[in-house]
């Protein structure tokens, strides 16, 4: 049911988020600023789809906050 309100791409960009933001803790080693990192990003990545594809989709934006949200969370609770 949860894939036909979502759709299976918002899902590719929350676990794709929160893989990032992790690697970027793990390179870097400072939460904050992968978490930043990773949001500008997944920004740039849309700003390529509209310029390629004519579609900036603020939900892909809101799905890439929510696995970066998610990744800090576990990041402040083990760190």
């Amino acid at each position: 049911m949860g894939m036909k309100i979502m759709g299976q791409d918002k899902y590719k960009h929350i676990v794709v988020s929160f893989a990032l933001t992790l690697f970027c803790y793990w390179v870097f080693g400072v939460i904050a600023g992968s978490a930043l990192l990773a949001f500008l990003i997944g920004v740039a990545k849309e700003v390529y789809d509209y310029n390629d594809y004519g579609v900036f989709d603020h939900w892909d934006i809101l799905a890439n906050t929510f696995g970066i949200a998610s990744a800090v969370s576990l990041l402040y609770l083990t760190v």
